[in-house]
């Protein structure tokens, strides 16, 4: 097997061992049967060129037409893990969007069964044209459902900045990565295609760094698959509604709303949601979050964990305080290490470690000097 080959088959059997990680996996299964599904066909695009690069088709020419470059599954799979990963229904009759890869999946199995003296024939009349087809409609239906994905995206990323104080970032900047992958491999994808079309006589082996482009998108979205942990949160995003009509001071609404919170440590609840903490403070969620915008120019998301931080900064400021960190946060209403870190550092500028050790070493008692006698 040569070099070439191998390292397609590498990325081959990270796509594997993805597949099957994810088809076990105990949590948001829904969400991770497509996007097993999705690594699949990329996956499965690799094997004719980890068999032309070995030789292997040149040896076994009955193995003409096998169903392993099956594009047109690529948009809508990409579109139905972004939906079901921000906690999306999928949409009705949602089958029928796989309907063109069931039937690209269909026509290379008969055809693949077919006596190579037929496909021969056939591929020389009648492919050609199919071939031309299955790339146009290839990049047609990936922008559209790329771009579709991209619009969920941005709603989910915007909704829970405002609505959740835990707002899943690792999922967002996973299906940002996700989706600029797809990007960025379609348009290599159509830089090839193009270029083809000026060297007619191009062979497979003049397209190795596409395949190389392929692999990488096995590895790159995998290796974030197997890193991925946020719970998908279950939320709908509303429709816009009527605003609240707009008191005479802002400022006065949100130090009421701070003070109620303050009252009760609202933000200690690691579910928090603007919709829960609205009628703990017996104000609507519009109300809120217009007082918190226009008076402090916070989001809901960023109000809360700076009030986690503060009494963490409180509780931290006392030397004699020994817990571990994270179990002080998960006092103060952080639910992860990660969005812990993050939003201490956002509001201190250091990080929770760097804090402790600086507020120890100011309260260490400085040893007196030597005095002669």
């Amino acid at each position: 097997m040569s070099t070439a080959s191998t390292v397609l088959l590498l990325g081959l059997i990270q796509g594997a061992i993805v597949v099957g990680t994810l088809l076990f996996a105990k949590r948001d299964r829904a969400a991770h049967r497509f996007l097993a599904a999705l690594i699949s066909l990329v996956s499965l695009k690799l094997v004719p060129y980890v068999l032309g690069f070995s030789g292997f088709y040149q040896k076994h020419p009955w193995l003409s037409y096998a169903p392993f470059e099956l594009e047109s599954g690529f948009g809508p799979l990409l579109y139905f893990y972004v939906l079901m990963r921000t906690g999306a229904g999928l949409p009705k009759r949602w089958q029928w969007h796989l309907l063109p890869l069931a039937i690209e999946a269909i026509y290379y199995t008969v055809m693949f069964l077919q006596p190579l003296a037929f496909k021969d024939a056939w591929h020389g009349r009648v492919q050609v044209y199919v071939d031309s087809f299955d790339t146009y409609f290839a990049f047609g239906s990936l922008c559209v459902y790329l771009w579709l994905a991209l619009r969920r995206t941005r709603e989910y990323e915007s909704f829970t900045q405002e609505n959740l104080t835990q707002a899943a970032p690792v999922t967002v900047r996973f299906l940002g990565i996700t989706l600029t992958t797809f990007a960025v491999f379609l348009a290599v994808d159509v830089i090839f295609q193009v270029l083809s079309e000026f060297r007619p006589n191009s062979t497979y082996f003049d397209s190795y760094p596409l395949y190389l482009c392929n692999a990488a998108v096995v590895y790159v979205i995998g290796n974030g698959a197997l890193r991925l942990s946020d719970p998908v949160p279950q939320i709908s995003i509303p429709t816009p509604s009527d605003a609240a009509p707009a008191p005479k001071d802002w400022g006065k609404v949100a130090d009421q709303i701070e003070a109620r919170c303050q009252q009760r440590f609202l933000w200690r609840d690691p579910q928090l949601t603007l919709a829960i903490f609205a009628e703990a403070v017996e104000l609507s969620p519009s109300y809120v979050s217009k007082a918190l915008n226009n008076a402090r120019n916070e989001s809901f998301n960023a109000f809360v964990n700076r009030l986690r931080v503060q009494e963490m900064i409180e509780l931290l400021s006392n030397p004699a305080e020994s817990r571990d960190l994270i179990e002080l946060a998960f006092e103060c209403g952080f639910n992860s290490k990660a969005s812990f870190n993050r939003c201490f550092k956002q509001v201190t500028g250091q990080t929770p470690t760097a804090f402790r050790q600086q507020i120890l070493s100011a309260s260490a008692p400085n040893p007196s000097p030597n005095r002669d006698p």
